[in-house]
């Protein structure tokens, strides 16, 4: 019993409560400080998100200098024209898609201005010959078609989703382009 008696009588002195309730308080503040950093990181991702379809890549800018070694440039010329008069790349997706998935779209407009191809992204509600179809996939396609209809006869247009980013920024579609 002594040994208890005095472990108490240690834990409640003066000195140790003071401590405490410095601790408890600068707990508290640090919870503070980590709800207000959350609430930070959350309206810079919606700010992120609502933006970045819209913002081009900042390694896509022609005001940045090289990456690597000096000799090599960050906007090559487009793919030599073989049958095609040009290529695109486009992303399907509505607003509120297109928002979801901003950093993907992003990426891939980063992607086509890297190398020259034209970018677009087709919204299914622009076309209303489309709303016949419930389907989304088949709204896709028939948005692709209304939109390829506006274009050259020789215009080649590579179709992403919307939610895959791009991750290879260095390989062209010259691979695919060949025949």
């Amino acid at each position: 019993g002594l040994f208890w008696r005095s472990f108490w009588e240690y834990l409640s002195s003066e000195f140790d409560q003071s401590r405490i309730a410095e601790l408890e308080a600068a707990l508290q503040r640090e919870a503070l400080a980590a709800k207000a950093a959350r609430a930070e990181v959350a309206a810079l991702r919606k700010a992120l998100y609502q933006g970045a379809a819209a913002t081009p890549c900042p390694a896509c800018r022609n005001d940045v200098g090289p990456v690597g070694n000096a000799e090599a440039t960050l906007m090559p010329s487009p793919p030599q024209p073989g049958h095609y008069a040009r290529v695109g790349l486009a992303a399907v997706a509505d607003k509120v898609h297109q928002n979801k998935f901003g950093i993907s779209i992003a990426s891939q407009r980063c992607y086509a201005e890297h190398h020259g191809y034209d970018f677009e992204v087709i919204d299914p509600k622009d076309y209303p010959r489309c709303n016949k179809f419930k389907d989304f996939f088949f709204r896709k396609h028939c948005s692709v078609a209304r939109f390829l209809e506006k274009q050259q006869q020789d215009y080649i247009l590579f179709v992403f989703d919307g939610d895959n980013p791009v991750v290879w920024l260095e390989r062209s579609l010259d691979h695919w382009l060949q025949e």
